[in-house]
């Protein structure tokens, strides 16, 4: 009656009900002769009403007699409830509300890595909190208060901002650097501080400035007591002064309830030991900034409690030994900072750093430790607003 496929197909459309489940019945018998093809098989070894298959999609047999097939029909669609509406399927996550916390820069979403169930738990609950595209790398640690460095401080820290940086930690050495950390916290938005006095600049310290530090550090941008610590690298050092200034902090520290920021060079035996000596008073938290040691260091400061954060070195190709360490620090106790204008990232070696550099450090340790970037980027930030819960404070 019919001659082809497309006759048999227009025949269904007209209302023929048979037509198509001959339509289908001739194009499956010609696939069973393609796989008898390959399989060795003769046709006589399938049974015809194996070969048959219905338009509804399963096996029928034509000795069965199944009679004719009605035209397919769209399935009504069921009314809801009343008061309720069908669910619609979300593409994307809308964004929070101005001001929430947010994604990396230019980024709409988070990509957890294929096969990890945590990292996508960890990714759905980061969602929850309200994160969204406009940035999330911190600087933990940098020196943007000095006053003939940078220029034009607005542009810069506009520049830091388009590089996905949210929020930068300003760290004093002296009083009036401390100072100077404070007043531009106060006044820029992205900018935090941390007041103390570095090891090298021991020897400013004055009658009353441990109170000075303290009347700073109450204002709600004052997150840290730093950067303080010991530096035996240069002649002439004054061992005693350092180790006095640096136990006088530490107690100023625990006074305030403030964690500190640790410089330690060339000194690590020493540091350690007014560390242990001091033990009692590390309740508040602390990080070894600008990590440089070794692996082994590494734990010796982390069965302490205290966080590690890695700065520019640990790009440079013969950092092997900041290399090994960073890979074993836990990501709950991970931070990542630029040292500013110290210490530029590869591939800008030699140059005047800033915090738009740091996305570099982050970079460097999302590949040393085998992490997503992002989701490394989110860890840090969580643990940066544990440390320092003063972050929590928006400027």
């Amino acid at each position: 009656m019919y001659d082809s496929g497309a006759e048999l197909y227009r025949a269904w459309l007209a209302g023929d009900g048979t037509a198509l489940e001959r339509l289908v019945g001739a194009y499956s018998d010609a696939l069973v002769r393609f796989a008898h093809s390959y399989t060795g098989e003769t046709a006589a070894t399938t049974t015809a009403p194996a070969r048959r298959i219905s338009a509804a999609g399963c096996i029928s047999s034509q000795a069965a007699g199944t009679g004719s097939i009605p035209p397919r029909r769209k399935a009504p669609r069921q009314a809801p409830a009343r008061g309720k509406s069908f669910p619609r399927p979300q593409k994307r996550l809308p964004l929070p509300a101005q001001g929430a916390p947010a994604l990396p820069y230019g980024k709409t979403h988070l990509s957890p890595p294929r096969g990890c169930a945590a990292g996508r738990i960890f990714v759905d609950e980061y969602r929850k909190k309200g994160y969204n595209r406009r940035a999330m790398y911190i600087d933990t640690h940098a020196h943007l208060n000095y006053e003939d460095r940078y220029g034009d401080v607005a542009a810069l820290l506009h520049a830091v901002r388009a590089a996905g940086v949210e929020k930068v930690i300003s760290v004093g050495w002296d009083f009036p650097s401390s100072a100077l950390a404070a007043a531009m916290a106060e006044k820029f938005k992205l900018l935090y501080f941390a007041a103390g006095f570095h090891p090298s600049d021991c020897a400013k310290m004055t009658d009353g400035d441990l109170d000075r530090l303290a009347a700073l550090l109450a204002a709600p941008k004052g997150v840290a007591v730093g950067e303080i610590g010991l530096d035996y690298h240069y002649a002439g050092y004054d061992e005693g002064a350092q180790k006095r200034a640096f136990a006088a902090q530490l107690e100023l520290a625990d006074a305030l309830g403030l964690p500190f920021c640790i410089h330690m060079r060339d000194a690590t035996e020493d540091t350690l030991r007014i560390l242990k000596d001091n033990r009692a008073k590390l309740t508040h938290g602390g990080v070894m900034h600008c990590f440089s040691g070794s692996a082994e260091t590494a734990l010796d400061c982390l069965r302490l409690g205290l966080y590690l954060s890695f700065a520019g070195p640990v790009t440079f190709k013969n950092a092997r030994k900041q290399q090994e360490a960073a890979k074993i620090v836990p990501d709950d106790r991970l931070l990542a900072e630029t040292d500013s204008p110290y210490l530029a990232p590869e591939p800008l070696r030699g140059t005047q750093n800033t915090p738009a550099n740091v996305p570099l450090v982050y970079k460097t340790l999302a590949l040393l430790r085998g992490q997503d970037e992002e989701l490394l980027a989110v860890r840090i930030r969580e643990n940066a607003h544990t440390l320092f819960f003063k972050l929590n404070n928006e400027g």
